[in-house]
């Protein structure tokens, strides 16, 4: 069974090779700062089941560092949005729109 830190860095590995790169470049003009690529992750961050949020966040932090110091993805870094997972669904569901709502192209969690 893969443990649930090994899944998130399988996932965020995985992102990697995914961009929306057009691959058209004409190379005139200096080159632009592109925005970073967010990725949301939700878990929990508080209370009893911190225990294992908290390993998770670290382990996508981590892999997010390594990822960014090795040139990122598509040139661009990747930033990391953690948010406390709810027990209850609306409040997941709410989340998982706040990270929508502050661009996060991915999310992870339950």
């Amino acid at each position: 069974m893969i443990s649930k830190a090994r899944c998130i860095l399988l996932c965020l590995l995985l992102l990697t090779g995914c961009g929306s790169g057009d691959g058209d470049s004409n190379g005139a003009g200096p080159a632009e700062q592109e925005p970073t690529i967010k990725i949301g992750l939700l878990t929990e961050l508080a209370g009893l089941w911190e225990q294992f949020g908290l390993p998770w966040e670290l382990a996508a932090k981590m892999a997010i560092e390594e990822i960014n110091a090795g040139g990122g993805v598509l040139d661009r870094d990747l930033e990391l949005i953690s948010l406390h997972a709810e027990p209850d669904v609306a409040a997941m569901k709410e989340n998982a729109q706040t990270l929508i709502d502050r661009g996060a192209v991915a999310i992870v969690g339950p």
